[in-house]
């Protein structure tokens, strides 16, 4: 063992006889670099949405009524939907 850090624990199921949850030491590294840089961390974003397909959407098109829709936003940013 080197003792290398390979992720930081962010939460532990009590009940979960062992079960955690961390964050791969990578992608602290590259927040924490984004934090010292910019003040904020910039997060990839893929414009996309998804919505249930209520009886009329599922007459108007060729589709089984229990199947989800996607569609593209015409949007920059996740800060256009507020």
């Amino acid at each position: 063992m080197k003792g290398e850090v390979v992720g930081i624990n962010t939460a532990i199921m009590a009940e979960g006889q062992g079960i955690g949850f961390a964050i791969p030491i990578n992608m602290a590294k590259e927040v924490s670099a984004q934090l010292k840089d910019k003040g904020h961390v910039t997060r990839g974003w893929l414009g996309v949405a998804i919505q249930e397909v209520t009886p009329e959407l599922a007459k108007s098109f060729p589709i089984n009524p229990w199947v989800s829709r996607s569609r593209i936003l015409p949007l920059k940013s996740p800060r256009d939907l507020v």
